[in-house]
This record gives C-alpha cells, structure tokens and sequence, in this order.
C-alpha cells in the first residue's frame, strides 16, 4: 500500500505545480472521458468505480478498483506549452535506463518501474496512467486513451 501512496503522491505533486493555462479549457476532451469503465474493467479484470475529478485543475481523473482496497488508478492530463516540459520532468526523475521506451504510442511514449506510463501524443499534449502497477495493463489503457486526444 506505501507503494501505491507513494507513486500517485509523487504523480499529483507533478499535477499540483503545473499552472492553470496548462490544464485544457472549454471543449478540450478532459481526463475522465478518455476511458471508460468498462474498458478499464476489460483491461485490469476488475470493476472500476465512477470517475471522479481529482480537483487538481480540470484534468485528472481517479477510478477506485474494486480489488485495490480503496485504491485506484488515476489519469492525469496535460495540454498547452507545458505539456512536453511534464513529460519530459516526470522522464527525468529516473535514472538512465530505468524507463522502458515503448515504440507506437503518441509521439514517445516510456513506462515506469511502477508500471506508469507516461505519453507525449503532441508537443502539447501529454498524459499518464498510474495506479495500475503492471505496465503491460497500463499501455493498453494508454493506447484507448490516446486514440480519444
């Protein structure tokens, strides 16, 4: 469980720093609707609760998994000028050749030693998945969400 506290809290401090014009606005899609529960249940094999906007900005979202004792995963959206500079910071905070590049997703696309995936689509969109702990489970959900951006 210190696991799981300890990457989504070091995912949200990623979120908390980045500045409001970052985040998207008005008719940009947000970070709840780029999965759905169902495919989030197909993909991890368990129920997922109702989305719920985390309150950081506007754009991420967190899904209790129902085998994760009041855990979940969350989804965390970037847009605007920041965006490449998210990606590239969150990339950062690994040693060298602790990320896994992951070859046909977005632009460039690297998992964690956590199973997070992180994915720059554009120079100004990027996004992650965390809470999920098995990066092959967390690339297939990267890759549905990815097609929505």
């Amino acid at each position: 469980m210190k696991v799981v506290a300890l990457s989504l809290a070091s995912s949200l401090l990623l979120l908390v720093g980045t500045p409001a014009e970052a985040m998207p606005t008005g008719t940009d899609t947000k970070a709840c609707a780029l999965l759905k529960r169902s495919e989030i249940a197909e993909v991890l094999g368990e129920d997922a609760g109702k989305p719920e906007n985390l309150g950081v900005g506007d754009s991420s979202c967190f899904w209790e998994l129902a085998d994760a004792d009041g855990g979940g995963m969350v989804v965390a959206l970037f847009r605007g000028r920041q965006a490449r500079s998210e990606y590239d910071d969150a990339e950062a905070l690994y040693e060298e050749g602790a990320v896994a590049e992951i070859a046909d997703l977005g632009r460039a696309a690297f998992s964690t030693p956590l199973g997070e995936v992180w994915v720059l689509k554009n120079k100004k969109t990027a996004f992650f998945v965390t809470g999920v702990f098995d990066a092959a489970e967390a690339e297939a959900l990267a890759r549905l969400a990815v097609e929505r951006l």
